[in-house]
């Protein structure tokens, strides 16, 4: 009889369970930071100017300055398509300059240039005139690639502009009758940042034209070219008040001025006499010579 042997070998299964959990997954290389700045440099007039540019960005973005005279419109920015204004100030030094913008995403940055001229440009012709003796004008042409001012030494020189931008600008010049019975002259002076031009203007003397009518002599004049704003009152008296003066009048008639409100006011050689509304009153004046 045979015997019969049995071997049993287990078997081991092994089964494995999969997981849903999203953070057992394989995590995703971050995306590179990306920004661009467009344009990247500016020759910014010597009088100043500005330039748009365009930051792109695919996170959050911010700017700064290493000028103050080069500033910006927007300090920061959120990822996509942003405009910013960057402007240059005026270069009054007399020398070229630069300075940047510096724009910086995480750890990328980009910068955009700005460069200045500083030869200020200033001409004015004539560089002389004469005014006719009785009155008048003259013209003064001033060119200048930067903004500019004149100023007048003579108190009886009217001028106007008296300031202008880049460009070619004409200056009127004018003054009343020089009756003072001597030669008057004035310097104009023309400046733009450092840079300064100066107009002499002369005038002659002439005789006073005589406004008296036949059959009648002049007995005062007041020429009202002297330093003060108001009616000499050793000359010039005010009748006060108000209530219609006997002919229904809505004046009221004030001493030169009241408060801030000045109605009697002398420039450029005469006597002005104003009319206002304040509240609900007509300010005026009513005024006499004392030599009359």
């Amino acid at each position: 009889m045979k015997n019969t042997i049995y071997l049993f070998i287990p078997f081991i299964l092994l089964f494995g369970c999969g997981s849903n959990d999203p953070s057992q997954e394989p995590s995703q290389p971050a995306a590179e930071t990306f920004l661009s700045v467009n344009p990247t440099e500016f020759a910014a007039p010597i009088n100043g100017g500005a330039q748009t540019l365009t930051v792109i960005s695919n996170v959050t973005w911010k700017v700064s300055s290493d000028a103050d005279w080069l500033s910006y419109s927007l300090g920061s920015g959120n990822a996509g398509s942003s405009t910013v204004s960057a402007t240059a100030a005026a270069n009054y030094s007399g020398t070229a300059r630069s300075a940047a913008l510096t724009f910086t995403a995480d750890t990328v940055s980009k910068k955009y240039v700005v460069s200045q001229a500083g030869d200020i440009t200033l001409s004015v012709s004539p560089s002389a005139i004469t005014l006719p003796a009785g009155g008048g004008s003259q013209s003064i042409s001033v060119t200048s690639n930067m903004n500019w001012t004149v100023s007048s030494d003579a108190d009886w020189l009217n001028y106007s502009p008296k300031s202008g931008a880049a460009g070619n600008q004409t200056v009127s010049v004018s003054a009343t009758g020089n009756y003072d019975g001597a030669v008057r002259s004035a310097v104009l002076t023309f400046t733009s940042g450092s840079i300064t031009q100066k107009c002499t203007v002369s005038q002659d003397f002439t005789q006073m034209p005589s406004y008296v009518p036949d059959g009648y002599s002049l007995v005062w004049q007041d020429e009202f070219d002297g330093s003060s704003r108001l009616p000499d009152t050793q000359k010039w008296w005010y009748e006060t008040g108000g209530g219609g003066w006997g002919n229904n009048e809505l004046e009221t008639y004030i001493p030169g001025f009241q408060g801030a409100d000045t109605c009697a006011l002398i420039s450029d050689g005469t006597l002005k006499i104003i009319a206002k509304i304040v509240g609900s009153q007509v300010l005026s004046i009513r005024m006499n010579t004392s030599e009359s």
